[in-house]
């Protein structure tokens, strides 16, 4: 789908011509996108500017474009049993062996905890969290084990450090820390070898932070796929969407009303200015040497109420020549209905 053309985008006249005619290419340009839709999503993913970058930004996260604008808030299903088909059978062992140590194991201190009445289970086997350690752990198994640790526990916490690690669960702005993991199953830090694991079986590629006004603060990995993503972070991909959407069309109507002519509908145009006086003119070579005519517009020069402005011999000449074609004009000519002004002398 081609997106929307700028006015910078649109192609100009060879060779455009003063007067009437230019002003004709003019309004048939701000016709074009008056009359056009307001972008979307798509018109302005794969641009250079901060919308663009942003847009994009949100679509690798989502998984593309499309997975972006379907993308919904609705919970995965909460602890979804572990799916083994697709796994070699010569694997199943060492898959269950994985699995056992992330559901099964405890810290040394977890029995004394236990024996005080506060039994405790961490949040990354329950709800959501763990049906994606079950789906992280399934297709890094399709792949083949490789890439596996040979200890399940270093191999259990790899995996739950990738599921909250791409999910917004783990950090500073979460309840649990990598620390965390690492002291449950009791091993040393494990980043290493789930930052492998991820690119080797292609689970997902790792963050590299970027210079966006908004930063993805604690995000390790980028998994690109919905059905790895938590409700909480697609709630927050939604409504960045939504915002960037709304930020789009908002932004779009802002540029068409500050554009000095634009169309108001029933063939009429609307030219919007600022209207001046004409203070005094005054010929006088400029720092290059060449000669300019410089022309004050404004209300008064008292008050240092007016716009200097410098134009080259043969453009004063055009000036006055335009001008005096527009004030020979015949009023109301059909092409300079609802004329508009900023501010009126007084």
């Amino acid at each position: 789908m081609d997106r929307h053309r700028t006015p910078e985008e649109l192609p100009a006249p060879a060779k455009p011509m003063p007067g009437t005619p230019a002003l004709l290419r003019h309004l048939a340009l701000v016709e074009d996108l008056d009359r056009a839709p307001p972008r979307t999503l798509r018109d302005v993913s794969g641009g250079d500017d901060w919308d663009g970058r942003s847009v994009d930004r949100l679509a690798r996260l989502a998984g593309g474009l499309d997975a972006l604008e379907g993308l919904d808030t609705a919970p995965l299903p909460l602890a979804e049993p572990f799916d083994a088909v697709g796994i070699d059978d010569a694997d199943l062992p060492a898959v269950q062996a994985v699995l056992h140590a992330l559901h099964e194991y405890r810290p040394p201190y977890f029995d004394a905890v236990s024996r005080v009445g506060r039994a405790f289970t961490p949040s990354w086997l329950q709800g959501e969290h763990i049906t994606i350690v079950h789906r992280l752990v399934a297709r890094a198994a399709r792949s083949g084990l490789q890439h596996w640790h040979r200890d399940p526990r270093r191999m259990a916490a790899a995996f739950v450090w990738l599921a909250l690690g791409g999910n917004w669960a783990m950090g500073r702005a979460s309840a649990v820390s990598a620390q965390d993991i690492w002291r449950w199953y009791d091993v040393s830090e494990c980043r290493g070898l789930a930052r492998r694991l991820c690119v080797k079986a292609q689970l997902g590629s790792l963050y590299v932070p970027d210079d966006e006004a908004r930063p993805l603060r604690d995000l390790q990995v980028v998994f690109g796929d919905a059905r790895l993503l938590q409700s909480s972070f697609r709630t927050f991909l939604v409504k960045s969407r939504d915002d960037m959407a709304r930020s789009i069309v908002l932004d779009d109507r802002r540029r068409s009303s500050q554009r000095p002519v634009h169309w108001v509908g029933h063939g009429q145009i609307s030219f919007k200015g600022r209207q001046v006086r004409p203070l005094w003119a005054f010929k006088a070579p400029s720092t290059t040497g060449r000669t300019s005519v410089m022309v004050a517009l404004g209300q008064s020069t008292d008050d240092d109420d007016y716009e200097l402005i410098g134009l080259s011999v043969p453009d004063a000449r055009l000036l006055v020549s335009l001008v005096q074609d527009a004030v020979d004009a015949p009023s109301n000519s059909g092409t300079t209905r609802g004329v508009h002004t900023d501010r009126t002398p007084p």
